[in-house]
């Protein structure tokens, strides 16, 4: 939050309105609704079904509570989030997402249902945000980290707002005792009574038999000259308000000069200055020199070598092979009086939205899978016939199944263009371990063990 906005709203009581104050946005004032300690962190997992749908038969509030209904009886979360969930960024984990605070998520009741849950309430009822219908799984919550552990965060966002300000002038006042800058009170003055605003230039300038060659500030072993100086005021006049005298600018101006000029003495001489600095930067030096090898000789090498990219193809083709696939549907459901009709149907070849319409009209009952699925998909049952045609009733786990298998795709090897995307990345791994062999055939390393062991040890600390 904005510096001055989050003052005022700590510094005011709950149900108090503040004294007006002012951001860079405006003038405010706040009325203060209610103030808690912070929340911490939570990890949840959750299944979403969209608002929108693809598929014109599935209604999401229907799907979501069918789901809701096979966890309460016992199915594994993980298992209906792999299979149903919407939200393919999570899915493919069983649903769980990254750990987050209150103001991290777009939506106030999925914030405060996570917030809720706890090991003795661990899955939440069906709760609908503005992205779908959700259930969400409890994973963990994480208390406030402690001020030390806090501190390194702190300080990069103190760095990145107003309160910078304060950090920024207690460093300028450090620097300019360490680098012994002179008050420059009578060169001050030089400028004021020389000065002339141009109107016509749109620009100020110094008398004419004003030397502004001569030294006007210098920094450990960097000067700068009046016309420098000069340079700078013409150069900010948009920070200039117009009822400011000359005296005003100049002592503004120079404010803003003397800072800049340090910190940027500092920025220029901090490797020579700071040991700890220089290594980093050292290593920021390789590691771009490492960058750019890489990118020439292993991922920009893979691409371009066709005819190398091919014969590795030749001689891997076994690696690249399409498992067993099914096309056709997949229907599931609690109750095997479901299933069967199911079946009854399908051995009538009716439509999977016909019969999504006959048995989930009232209830999400029924819950189909469509398309191409390899053998071992979440959707599948783990033991089916590999035959086309419709299957027979499958229980497993509490659930049953059947299965319309309109056509086979058995084991086949991937043509080149099919296999492309991981060939590329295995020939580049290769392509990496064959430049690595040659460097360690061409440089001798030398490892001081004692400083390894230190290491290894730090790091299992």
């Amino acid at each position: 939050m904005v510096y001055n906005f989050e003052s005022a709203a700590y510094a005011t009581e709950v149900g108090a309105v503040s004294q007006p104050f002012r951001t860079r946005f405006g003038f405010h004032v706040v009325k203060i609704l209610e103030k808690r300690k912070s929340r911490g962190q939570v990890s949840v997992a959750h299944i979403m079904i969209a608002n929108t749908q693809k598929d014109s038969t599935l209604v999401a509030k229907d799907r979501i509570q069918e789901l809701h209904r096979l966890l309460l009886q016992g199915d594994d979360f993980g298992e209906l989030a792999k299979q149903f969930s919407d939200d393919k960024s999570s899915s493919n984990r069983g649903g769980e997402l990254s750990p987050f605070k209150s103001g991290q998520i777009n939506s106030e009741i999925f914030e405060t249902t996570a917030f809720e849950l706890n090991p003795s309430n661990p899955i939440s009822k069906p709760i609908q945000t503005q992205f779908g219908w959700h259930i969400l799984k409890y994973i963990n919550k994480i208390p406030v980290k402690s001020f030390e552990e806090l501190q390194p965060e702190l300080e990069s966002q103190v760095g990145k707002d107003s309160r910078s300000q304060l950090v920024k002038a207690k460093m300028l006042e450090r620097l300019l005792v360490e680098y012994q800058v002179e008050n420059p009170n009578s060169k001050l003055m030089n400028v004021e009574s020389n000065l002339t605003y141009i109107t016509s230039e749109k620009a100020w300038e110094f008398s004419k038999d004003f030397d502004n060659n001569l030294p006007f500030l210098t920094i450990k072993n960097q000067s700068y000259t009046y016309q420098d100086f000069l340079n700078f005021i013409n150069a900010n006049q948009k920070t200039n308000k117009k009822e400011w005298t000359t005296a005003v600018v100049v002592k503004k101006q120079y404010a803003s000069f003397l800072e800049q000029s340090v910190i940027q003495y500092k920025k220029d001489n901090l490797e020579s200055e700071n040991e700890e600095f220089a290594h980093i930067l050292n290593e920021y030096r390789e590691g771009l020199l490492l960058f750019e090898l890489m990118q020439d000789k292993i991922w920009e090498g893979a691409k371009n070598d066709s005819i190398g990219l091919q014969e590795f193809y030749n001689l891997n083709k076994q690696n690249y092979i399409w498992p067993d696939r099914i096309e056709g549907s997949v229907a599931r459901s609690s109750d095997k009086t479901y299933i069967k009709k199911v079946r009854k149907y399908w051995a009538k070849n009716q439509s999977n939205k016909m019969i999504d319409e006959a048995l989930n009209k009232e209830q999400q009952n029924v819950i189909f899978s469509n398309g191409e699925l390899e053998l071992g998909h979440p959707a599948l049952p783990k033991s089916f016939p590999f035959k086309t045609g419709v299957s027979e009733v499958i229980e497993e786990n509490s659930n049953f199944y059947v299965i319309n298998i309109t056509a086979l795709k058995p084991t086949a090897l991937k043509t080149f263009e099919e296999a492309k995307g991981q060939l590329l990345a295995d020939y580049q791994i290769t392509l990496e371990s064959d430049w690595i062999n040659e460097l360690r055939a061409k440089f001798k390393v030398d490892i001081n063990q004692d400083v390894l062991a230190k290491v290894n040890a730090l790091i299992s600390n």
